[in-house]
């Protein structure tokens, strides 16, 4: 479904992302977490393909369609409620009054002009999903909890958790192949969370979810992709949280383990280098003062008289 080769990311005096890799396949549900100021957001962008990669390349599954959740949906102002639905469907609601202006059209006067312009924008209006769509959304907002919202709801009358509700929903609604979410959970009450918990484990798309919601990728990951903060690399982990967690836990257990061993051993090599140090100095000063009494025993046996004078 999705490869990452290589993949670089730079930011002025910082490398973000330093040469990373991995695959998520259809299916998988693989959870992104790291610091804060890590990278992973950017990486989410960069595979959206809101910014470019400094090196490296991103591969999608041929016709595969990308839904991306940003996290900063719930601070969206201006506009009303049908602009952001509509920008995450895919034009879907505009296709929609376009065919009933038509449709209004074409029963006002059947020349060719308007059946014309009926069968442009019916044909516009089915390519984006159609009436089936707009019962999805429909079903969609009822199950987050924001179906009795009018469309023409003003953003900055909204609060942050209808807004990400709405996002949501018109994301599942579209039926993306591939879901990138940012911090999905973030005000959603508890049904809205089992509603997506649910809807991510029935479903066979992909999804990368960056979350810092331990129960949400418990619930729903099959594997994790850690942003290695110091290294820029992304290992990765089969399970949830809570079983990367335990792997991670081993490493650095190992990793602790290790570096004692190594530490005792490079104190034991240093030990002997002092020991053998000091029978060196003892030898030298041994045969120094082995030196110096033989000199002074031929000095002195120069200088004694001898029997006969």
């Amino acid at each position: 479904m999705l490869s990452v080769s290589n993949l670089s990311v730079r930011l002025p005096g910082r490398t973000l992302l330093d040469n990373i890799s991995f695959v998520i396949n259809t299916g998988e549900r693989v959870g992104l977490i790291g610091p804060n100021g890590a990278g992973k957001s950017t990486l989410l962008a960069t595979i959206a393909g809101l910014r470019q990669p400094d090196a490296g390349s991103i591969s999608l599954q041929s016709g595969a369609s990308i839904g991306y959740l940003r996290q900063g949906v719930a601070d969206l102002a201006g506009g009303a409620l049908r602009d952001l639905l509509d920008s995450e469907m895919g034009g879907l609601l505009s296709a929609e009054a376009d065919l009933d202006t038509a449709i209004a059209t074409l029963a006002a006067m059947s020349d060719t002009t308007a059946v014309d312009q009926y069968e442009s924008a019916s044909t516009a209006f089915e390519e984006r999903g159609g009436y089936v769509a707009l019962a999805q959304l429909e079903e969609a907002m009822h199950a987050f909890g924001v179906g009795t919202i009018s469309f023409d709801r003003p953003l900055d009358a909204m609060s942050g958790g209808e807004k990400t509700r709405a996002a949501l929903a018109a994301l599942m609604a579209n039926g993306p192949d591939l879901l990138l979410l940012d911090e999905p959970t973030n005000h959603l009450d508890r049904d809205g969370i089992a509603w997506l918990e649910q809807f991510l484990r029935t479903r066979q798309s992909a999804a990368l979810i960056v979350s810092h919601d331990r129960a949400l990728l418990d619930a729903v990951a099959t594997g994790v992709l850690a942003i290695d903060e110091d290294t820029g690399g992304i290992p990765s982990y089969s399970g949830g949280y809570t079983a990367f967690a335990g792997e991670r836990a081993a490493e650095q257990e190992a990793y602790e383990a290790e570096y004692a061993r190594q530490q005792k051993m490079i104190a034991g090599v240093e030990q002997d280098v002092r020991e053998v140090a000091g029978r060196a100095g003892r030898f030298e000063a041994m045969s120094v003062n082995d030196y110096q009494r033989g000199r002074a025993r031929r000095i002195a046996g120069a200088r004694r008289p001898s029997a006969g004078r």
